[in-house]
């Protein structure tokens, strides 16, 4: 059984990966587009609560992430 937090580490790998590749076109034309990134994150933070509020207590303590800003 695939727990919350085994989605949870899926989830944060699946961000890091659309923060680099978004949309590409591989061999033959075939396209590929990652998940959405708000989508990814809106999940993760369900993953958070959820295992926060687990019935065994577990606190989560991960990375913020967060929208880069310019300060120019």
């Amino acid at each position: 059984m695939t727990t919350a937090s085994d989605l949870l580490t899926a989830t944060n790998a699946a961000i890091l990966k659309t923060l680099t590749s978004q949309e590409y076109y591989g061999p033959g034309g075939l396209r590929q587009r990652m998940a959405d990134l708000n989508a990814q994150r809106a999940f993760r933070q369900t993953l958070i609560d959820e295992i926060n509020n687990s019935s065994d207590g577990g606190m989560c303590s991960l990375l913020r992430m967060e929208s880069p800003t310019h300060d120019r």
